[in-house]
């Protein structure tokens, strides 16, 4: 666009020289307050007692939080987490064959998955590789299948209401008829 000598662009000349009346922010500012349309800032001491007092109680549910966790089993709908660890030691009845076991097992545990009580079943090994901290470094061994206090041979993570529930339902398990042991633990935290 062509300009033209000594015609000056109208919206460039509004910017210049012209100041608002002092009054005029102090009366908008009121007229909107007055309409809701503005609040007012509280004092700065106000925000940081406010400041102060939220993070104080941020603190307070945080720890509590964590106690909580650290003390019981974490609850998701009502319902805790348990973990069924299954121990072996010599005296376990092996005159079945092992695929009886596990068919027996599964029956057991696909029972509770019915009834929406299991998480997950499984298996383990019977080696184990034993990590142990010691003066600031960690050995590492190896252990047999059968330990004097007995052999880790599976866990199961179920749903329970409550530990008395847990432990009924551990009482259901086949490991228990054949000399078996389990230790039941309420898993904490999510």
């Amino acid at each position: 666009m062509e300009e033209h000598p000594g015609k000056q662009d109208p919206l460039r000349a509004i910017g210049r020289g012209i100041d608002p009346p002092d009054a005029l922010e102090g009366r908008v500012r009121r007229t909107l307050t007055r309409r809701g349309l503005l609040r007012r800032s509280p004092s700065p001491a106000w925000g940081r007692v406010a400041a102060a007092a939220a993070a104080i109680v941020l603190f307070a549910v945080g720890y509590a939080t964590g106690q909580i966790r650290r003390d019981g089993p974490a609850i998701l709908d009502g319902v805790a987490r348990y973990a069924l660890f299954l121990y072996e030691d010599a005296s376990f009845d092996t005159s079945r064959p092992p695929t009886e076991l596990v068919t027996e097992y599964s029956a057991w545990a696909a029972g509770l998955r019915e009834r929406g009580r299991l998480e997950t079943g499984e298996q383990l090994a019977a080696a184990e590789i034993l990590l142990e901290g010691q003066a600031g470094s960690i050995a590492v061994g190896e252990r047999g299948p059968v330990a004097e206090a007995g052999a880790l041979t599976g866990l199961f993570v179920i749903r329970a209401a409550s530990e008395s529930e847990a432990l009924s339902i551990a009482r259901t398990c086949p490991h228990l008829k054949y000399g078996g042991r389990i230790a039941v633990r309420a898993i904490v935290g999510t």
